[in-house]
């Protein structure tokens, strides 16, 4: 419990941050929404050897953006975002057939420098480097690996590592780096991005990390 009241101060802070940047001479702020689709990075998540083809899981990203001219062409953008990362596994067994669902939901914070080719809107590159804050980490699946998570205690990731017999709890904190293209006429954008992370997403010191492909729709309110 006082892990989760860390993680809430923390996104608290960072919700208040962004609240006084977007106070500070914002040329427009609006909001963010859109689709990710997110998998693991490193050595460790690979599981083939545990008889677990890895895959990529679907989720949903929304929030907030400011912007705040500091050029012509360069625009600083902080944002605050929710989003889904996580993998799924494809269980690769003779005999057995299912999918294992590792879902991550994040309070993500994401703090942008974006180049403008045309100061009047068109194509735009955006890059910058994002802290994300964990808010929930649970297992799902379907088919016999459903059937094998019925002897979990819970649904949180913590339950699979207990009956794992490792560690297997979320990192509260982590930093990673996004970079993207999009495309804006008036209020309207459209955007493609990536992000990854420089951490683990697990506790424990396996090499696995967050990676995500994201295409995101914007509209400024102001």
């Amino acid at each position: 419990m006082p892990a989760f009241f860390r993680r809430v101060a923390l996104a608290s802070l960072a919700l208040s941050a962004f609240a006084l940047t977007a106070q500070a001479q914002t040329k427009s702020f609006g909001v963010l929404g859109g689709v990710d689709f997110s998998s693991f990075n490193g050595s460790d998540a690979d599981l083939s050897a545990a008889g677990f083809d890895k895959g990529s899981s679907t989720g949903f990203i929304g929030g907030l953006f400011a912007t705040i001219p500091t050029g012509k062409s360069i625009v600083f953008e902080p944002e605050l975002l929710y989003l889904n990362k996580g993998a799924t596994y494809a269980l690769n067994v003779s005999g057995a057939s299912g999918d294992l669902n590792l879902n991550l939901n994040y309070i993500e914070v994401p703090v942008l420098l974006r180049y403008n080719f045309k100061p009047s809107g068109g194509p735009y590159f955006l890059i910058g480097p994002d802290i994300a804050f964990n808010v929930t980490c649970n297992v799902s699946g379907s088919g016999d690996v459903a059937a094998g998570l019925e002897t979990l205690p819970g649904k949180s990731c913590v339950d699979l590592g207990t009956v794992a017999g490792v560690p297997f709890d979320a990192t509260s904190v982590t930093f990673g780096a996004v970079f993207g293209l999009g495309f804006q006429r008036d209020k309207f954008g459209l955007e493609g991005r990536y992000e990854f992370d420089f951490g683990d997403a697990f506790q424990g010191g396996d090499n696995i990390k967050n990676a995500a492909w994201e295409i995101l729709l914007r509209y400024a309110i102001k």
